[in-house]
């Protein structure tokens, strides 16, 4: 996949299935079309969470069948995150976070009688210096939750070739609380110059009790 490629993740089991798609924009203003495709393709997927939306306030996003929740680009701050959620499927706005390096927006999704928490997260590059783990502790250990983004790091247990800090400290985030991580090793970002090489720096992550048993990614 190349870096703005969607990652589509499903879960459910006896329960109703649920599609959601993690994407990283890098500015909507300029793709909505390409964003209408990709719900035209995936058949018009229930959730769709994305990164570097770069929408600021006066910015309108109006997606047919959505609705938009939004963390809006701050200076120094947030590039922008957005979540889009399907009419038909209920949803509370739980917590927003913004930070120079990490950012987050969450939601609790009610599905029939079941109900999960969503997060949708950005953490920039190279944050060892500015960013203390128990920000990422923070946000992941959350009860009955599924976090999907682009979390800019690396680790082999995750299909990449090299580690960074924030692929250790995530690894050893969530083997400290139980969670899991779903992405499969294949690629979230893929190669477009001769030194460049494929990445797996987007990641799902679920807790030890989330709702849904089963998730594919």
């Amino acid at each position: 996949m190349a870096r703005d490629d969607e990652e589509t993740i499903r879960v459910g089991d006896s329960k109703p299935t649920i599609q959601m798609v993690s994407w990283n924009a890098r500015s909507l203003r300029e793709k909505v079309v390409e964003l209408n495709a990709l719900i035209e393709k995936l058949q018009a997927p229930e959730i769709i969470c994305m990164q570097e939306s770069h929408l600021l306030k006066d910015n309108q996003l109006r997606i047919r069948n959505y609705v938009e929740h939004r963390q809006e680009v701050e200076q120094k701050n947030s590039p922008g995150l957005s979540i889009l959620i399907r009419e038909d499927l209920n949803y509370l706005p739980v917590r927003s976070t913004t930070g120079p390096f990490l950012n987050y927006q969450s939601v609790e999704v009610h599905v029939g009688r079941t109900k999960f928490l969503l997060t949708n997260s950005y953490l920039r590059n190279n944050p060892k210096q500015h960013l203390h783990e128990d920000k990422l502790r923070t946000m992941l250990e959350r009860p009955n939750h599924i976090l999907v983004g682009d979390l800019n790091s690396h680790s082999p247990a995750k299909g990449n070739r090299k580690s960074d800090w924030a692929g250790q400290t995530i690894e050893k985030l969530t083997l400290d609380l139980g969670c899991m991580i779903e992405n499969t090793g294949e690629p979230t970002r893929s190669a477009t110059t001769t030194n460049q090489k494929h990445a797996a720096i987007d990641l799902t992550i679920t807790s030890s009790d989330f709702t849904y048993p089963v998730v594919q990614w």
